[in-house]
């Protein structure tokens, strides 16, 4: 029996807007050492979080996915250029409300709901920086602090991921990505 991997939906940051924000997040990483710090190259904006999957039902779930995409007008993201915090732990970049990206989102749930991943939680868009370790929480400074980009992207594509844990945190490796028009 395979063991099942943690998946998620997400839309990719192109490689620029990374560059930019890795520019205004490197004095904080310099200033909050103890914070676990997403690596640029693993940021990403999650549409649905579904949790461990059995490698049989990939396929289906890329299935749904590919049938969802194909009915969804591509979306524009665009930073506010502040950040903010869920409870103590978690630090973010904040996106700016856009309807488009929402119906994206809903694509993505409603596709996906009749094979068992619903998330109950509202759809937050947003581009996780960094976690508290377990013992702490996210200093007010480092929000405060957070001087971001404010680029603006069209979602070329979307993203079916897996999380692989390592001893430095998680990385992402992608399963399948489908174009937006």
């Amino acid at each position: 029996m395979s063991e099942a991997h943690r998946m998620f939906v997400a839309v990719p940051v192109p490689a620029w807007v990374r560059e930019a924000l890795e520019e205004a997040v490197a004095p904080l990483r310099a200033q909050h050492p103890r914070l676990r710090w997403v690596a640029p190259e693993s940021w990403h904006l999650t549409l649905l979080f579904l949790g461990d999957v059995a490698p049989a039902t990939v396929p289906r779930v890329a299935g749904a996915l590919a049938g969802s995409v194909a009915q969804v007008q591509a979306p524009r993201i665009r930073l506010e250029g502040s950040a903010g915090r869920f409870g103590r732990r978690v630090l973010w970049a904040r996106l700016e409300p856009d309807a488009e990206l929402d119906a994206l989102a809903a694509a993505v749930r409603e596709a996906l709901a009749p094979l068992g991943f619903v998330d109950d939680k509202a759809f937050s868009a947003h581009l996780t920086l960094a976690r508290a370790p377990r013992d702490g929480a996210i200093p007010d400074a480092a929000e405060r602090d957070f001087a971001g980009p404010t680029s603006s992207w069209r979602v070329e594509q979307l993203n079916l991921m897996r999380s692989v844990r390592g001893p430095s945190g998680a990385t992402y490796d992608t399963v399948a990505t489908w174009p937006l028009s």
